[in-house]
Parts: structure tokens; C-alpha cells; sequence
């Protein structure tokens, strides 16, 4: 699994990065919000860890700036100390799939990132966008106009994806 940890706390980053990557996942840090967002928008990750309190883009704004990209397929997992409700409604409604609060269980975290990657198989199976002639299964990346195969770069592939999506609205640049 390819996963995106945006984790300003060195300790919590080095901890979830050596364990995640011992179970074979493949994680890519960003140490504050930006840099989160390039990240999420440069790349395709089949999860994404969100702190909350994170410099320069908050873990809410980020989940949101997210959600409003056109990311909204991919699972977001905020993992912060703010326990309180008033913070988990925040997140879910910003976009977030699932919260844990620190401290935590290594182990958790796995399992429950394993849990957002099952609901997030189940609901793309068989999924695919369709505009005219122009096909684009979600699952197996593959495009289609009629008989012809489009091939398009990670980035060119996600434009085609959020315009796809909202082709019954005008798309901003952003």
C-alpha cells in the first residue's frame, strides 16, 4: 500500500514510517501542510494520515483542499491528540474517512487502514465514468474513447477524472 503521512511530529513520523514501512507499505512523509498538498496532488496514494495541527495548512483544511481537488476516492485517516467531538465532527465533515487519536496502537492503525482500503476496493469495483464515447474504469486506470486506448500521464489521468466527475459543472483551475 502507497501512503501519504502528513506528520509534523518527528517521533510520531519516524515510529508510524519504520513500522508501516516493516510491514511492507511504502510511505512517503510530508512534515507540514503544503508540502501534504503537493504531495496529494503530485502523486496517487491508496491512503492518506492527516494530523491535525499542522504548520502552514491544517489537517482540515488540507483533508478538505483534498476532497474539493477531485481526490474524494482516496481514504483519509486523521491521526491527531484532539480527541474531543467537537474535533472529529470537524474532520468527517471535512471529508475524513476514519479518526484515531494519539496515543495509539501501532497495530491499529494498521488494521484500520487496512479497514478504509477493503470499503475502499469494495465501493470502486467495477466503477467506471462515462461521458459520450469516453470510458474510464476506475479501477483498472484504463481509458477508452470507443475502440481507441488513451494513455495519459498520473497527472493528465486525474484532470481527465475530476472533469469526467463534474462534467455537468464548470471546473475551476484549482
Amino acid at each position: 500500500m502507497k501512503i501519504l503521512l502528513v506528520e509534523d511530529d518527528y517521533d510520531v513520523a519516524r515510529n508510524v514510517c519504520e513500522y508501516l514501512e516493516a510491514a511492507k507499505h511504502q510511505v512517503e512523509l510530508a512534515p507540514d501542510g503544503l508540502i501534504g498538498l503537493d504531495c496529494a496532488t503530485r502523486e496517487r496514494y491508496d491512503c492518506i494520515i492527516l494530523d491535525i495541527n499542522l504548520p502552514r495548512l491544517t489537517g482540515i483544511q488540507l483533508c478538505e483542499r483534498i476532497r474539493s481537488l477531485g481526490f474524494g476516492r482516496v481514504p483519509i485517516l486523521m491521526l491527531t491528540a484532539m480527541g474531543a467531538l467537537s474535533y472529529k465532527e470537524e474532520a468527517f465533515n471535512a471529508g475524513a474517512d476514519d479518526y484515531l487519536v494519539k496515543p495509539f496502537a501501532l497495530k491499529e492503525l494498521e488494521l484500520r487502514l487496512a479497514a478504509l482500503m477493503r470499503r475502499s476496493a469494495e465501493s470502486k469495483a467495477g466503477k467506471h465514468l462515462k461521458v459520450g464515447d469516453l470510458v474510464y474504469d476506475i479501477m483498472t486506470q484504463d481509458i477508452r474513447r470507443g475502440e481507441q486506448v488513451i494513455n495519459l500521464a498520473t497527472t493528465s489521468r486525474t484532470i481527465l477524472e475530476l472533469l469526467m466527475r463534474n462534467s455537468h459543472r464548470v471546473v475551476s483551475k484549482q
